[in-house]
């Protein structure tokens, strides 16, 4: 219940102070001049008290960001990929550097559009981020939204789970549009020359890899991670664990991918269940640099392993399979992110109707 005691300091000045006590909520307190101030007050908190809408503002000058980005690299980065925990260190670095010493009470929403332009504009100042970045230039503003929304992703636990904070102020800071992604598949031309390329190298595992990764999309991680357990080649079906997206899910192995899986399952290791193994057989072999030189030999320029990803995305699209079964095969976590190829599929559509139109009026 609410008490009000009167209280009068040394210059005459008389103030109202509020103590609330009630069980299961911290004690609440505040001054007022007026009385029916008070009053208000103590009527107001105590029915949000009643109806559990109450938020103790003392819960949230109590924790310090360090404090939450501390908690949320303990419950929440220790369950990602460890890729994923690389680059979101990073950014939760960043961000301690720069407000970590505040309360989250005391975070507001310009403070946090400040770091949006330094970002921008400056980059992160130090070893972080793109190598522009540290020549001076500002960050792209797609990986500026990357550290924008591992915060909102912090402050949205601390406002829903954690009970650290009654609302969050990134809620009104606008995120800068990300670019589109880009898109780099082979031509014809390069697919054959890339592909004669694999089968000269002196990495026996190349021709097999680079199939695999065209005809599945898989993300490199995902494929260099596979082991024989996860691979059925009656069925034609490689089953994957828990992936980026933290899903399950499975691809088919089908033609020149499963022939190629087919001869290297012969010759495969007795001393390590790994797809790709490297020397020892501890861990996967490392593919991109017979990968590089493969291209180099093709005269292929600007093309990474993930490009083989983008390829897989494009030739189906280019064929006509319809974009929610590609993001279904690539393991897209939103439509979004396959809607990047729409346009392949556009051009398949007006092929069509061309065809159509010309055969009708020709």
């Amino acid at each position: 219940m609410a008490t009000i005691r009167k209280r009068a300091s040394a210059d005459g000045t008389i103030t109202y102070q509020v103590q609330i006590r009630r069980k299961g909520h911290p004690p609440e307190s505040c001054s007022f001049a007026r009385l029916t101030d008070a009053r208000k007050w103590a009527v107001t908190v105590e029915a949000a008290m009643v109806e559990s809408r109450h938020f103790s503002q003392a819960e949230s000058s109590r924790h310090t960001l360090s404090e939450a980005i501390a908690r949320y690299r303990k419950e929440v980065l220790s369950q990602r990929a460890p890729s994923t925990i690389r680059s979101s260190l990073s950014r939760l670095e960043w961000w301690d550097e720069r407000l970590g010493g505040f309360t989250l009470d005391q975070i507001t929403p310009a403070m946090i559009v400040e770091c949006r332009e330094a970002l921008l504009h400056d980059g992160p100042g130090d070893e972080r981020g793109r190598r522009r970045a540290l020549r001076g230039g500002g960050m792209s503003p797609t990986t500026v939204r990357y550290y924008l929304v591992i915060l909102t992703h912090l402050f949205n636990l601390a406002v829903r789970e954690w009970g650290w904070l009654k609302e969050s102020p990134i809620r009104k800071v606008t995120k800068p549009a990300a670019n589109p992604g880009r898109i780099r598949y082979l031509t014809d031309e390069e697919l054959a020359t890339s592909l004669d390329a694999c089968r000269e190298s002196e990495c026996g595992y190349l021709l097999s890899a680079v199939l695999l990764a065209l005809t599945t999309g898989m993300r490199y991680g995902e494929q260099f991670g596979l082991t024989w357990s996860q691979v059925d080649l009656n069925r034609g079906w490689i089953t994957l664990g828990l992936t980026k997206n933290k899903k399950r899910r499975g691809v088919p192995l089908v033609g020149p991918a499963l022939d190629a899986i087919r001869k290297l399952e012969k010759v495969r290791r007795v001393d390590t269940d790994y797809l790709f193994p490297s020397h020892d057989g501890k861990k996967p072999y490392d593919i991109r640099r017979p990968f590089q030189k493969a291209l180099r030999a093709a005269n292929i320029k600007d093309f990474s392993w993930h490009d083989l990803r983008h390829c897989a995305a494009s030739y189906l699209a280019m064929s006509g399979v319809p974009l929610k079964v590609i993001g279904k095969l690539l393991g897209h976590s939103t439509s979004a992110m396959t809607d990047r190829y729409s346009h392949l599929a556009d051009e398949i559509v007006t092929d069509a109707v061309s065809k159509v139109m010309t055969k009708l009026f020709k």
